[in-house]
Parts: structure tokens; C-alpha cells; sequence
């Protein structure tokens, strides 16, 4: 199934390199103030492709965005915000709780290939408390900063996925040293498929949702 979302940030990224600098950066400063609001993700994307459009549109006529838009960007962008659809509590929710989920997977996996190498997968309170609690610390990052640094380029792109790696590793690092205390021991190719098929089961909620809220745009005209 294709995702909606990703095949629009994938054409409006390849129309950028068509732009001049001054103005791609302009755009990118105006979607990371834009989803920084709270709006839909597809809102943000559909006005970043229309900006996109009327920078090529002036760069024909010899003309820059900034004297397209006439007005300071960041008045232009709460114009574009007043109008444009809040994201629903609904959506933060979900979104929340199929990302939570995903990094917990990623934080299960990674202690999986690393410490249980016996065949058996142990909960202790790594899984039951600090997994979790790193991976409800990635969630929030991803609502208050991950969005925003999507539109940067370069080194910046990469800090949330920098911020995750180092805490999990930390993580994994002090689980000799976290309380003590075994659960309960299950087979490792049981989680393993467990969270494999569970993955795939998330991507396709995710993918269906996605593509379920990009019927009230029509991006593709």
C-alpha cells in the first residue's frame, strides 16, 4: 500500500531542487513554523507544495517568493494556519500510540540481538520499565521536535534520529545496572515474529489511516 503522505514529501522534495536557494530555505523555515502549530501533517505538506509552485512561478518571471507573497512569511503562515484544519486529538492519539509502540519494538529487538543470545528473550525491568519509558521519551520528541527538523537539511536532519540512538544506547548500556529481577523468559524467535508480524500490522493501520486522510485533499491535481 502507498503511503500518500510519503509520496507527496518525496514530490515536493525532488520539485525543490528546481528552486533557488533563497527561496528553498524560505519554504523550509515556513513548514517548520507551520508544523510547529499543530496542523495536519497534509496540510503542511500540500501549502509547502503550492509554495514550491509559486517559487518556480516567479523565478520564470525573474522574481523571488519573498516579492510574491508580499507580506512578512511568518504573517503569511498564520494566514495559511487560521485556514487551515487543526490536527485532531484522534490523530495525535493514534499516531502516539503506533510510534510508542514501533520504539518499544526497536528497544525489544535491540536487547534481543544483543544480550539474549540463548534462545530465550528475558523481561526484566529493562522491557517492563525503561523500554517503555524510552520509548514514550521518543514519542514526545517526535511531536514537539521530529516534524520540524524533517524539513532541514544536512547534519540538522538527523538530530532526532541522533537523540534516539545515543538515549537507547545509554539504555542498553546501564541494563546490567537497572533493577533486577526476572518475569518471566519467552522464546526468542516467538518475539522475534511477534514483532515482526506486528510491525507489518502497525505499517498497514498507519498507511491505511494516512491515505484515509489524504481523500479530503487532491494534492495530485
Amino acid at each position: 500500500m502507498k503511503n500518500e503522505l510519503a509520496l507527496l514529501k518525496k514530490e515536493n522534495k525532488l520539485r525543490t531542487e528546481f528552486i533557488p536557494e533563497e527561496d528553498r530555505d524560505m519554504i523550509r523555515r515556513m513548514s517548520q513554523y507551520m508544523s510547529s502549530r499543530r496542523i495536519g501533517a497534509f496540510d503542511v505538506e500540500v501549502t509547502r507544495k503550492e509554495l514550491i509552485g509559486m517559487a518556480l512561478g516567479a523565478m520564470q518571471d525573474g522574481e523571488s517568493l519573498q516579492t510574491v507573497i508580499g507580506k512578512d512569511e511568518k504573517e503569511f503562515c498564520d494566514d495559511i494556519i487560521e485556514n487551515s484544519k487543526k490536527t485532531l486529538v484522534s490523530e495525535v492519539l493514534l499516531m502516539s500510540i503506533l510510534r510508542g509502540i514501533m520504539y518499544y519494538g526497536i528497544a525489544l529487538i535491540a536487547s534481543v540481538l544483543l544480550f539474549d543470545v540463548y534462545g530465550k528473550v528475558t523481561f526484566d525491568s529493562y522491557l517492563l520499565i525503561f523500554a517503555p519509558l524510552w520509548a514514550l521519551f521518543c514519542v514526545i520528541i517526535d511531536i514537539f521536535i521530529g516534524e520540524r527538523y524533517s524539513y532541514e537539511e544536512g547534519f540538522k536532519k538527523y538530530i532526532p534520529m541522533i537523540i534516539f540512538c545515543v538515549s537507547l544506547f545509554i539504555c542498553l548500556f546501564l541494563e546490567d545496572y537497572l533493577l533486577p529481577g526476572v518475569v518471566v523468559e519467552v522464546s526468542r524467535g516467538l518475539v522475534l515474529g511477534i514483532v515482526i508480524v506486528g510491525g507489518v500490522v502497525l505499517k498497514f493501520i498507519y498507511d491505511s489511516y494516512i491515505n484515509y486522510i489524504a481523500k479530503n485533499y487532491h494534492w495530485r491535481d
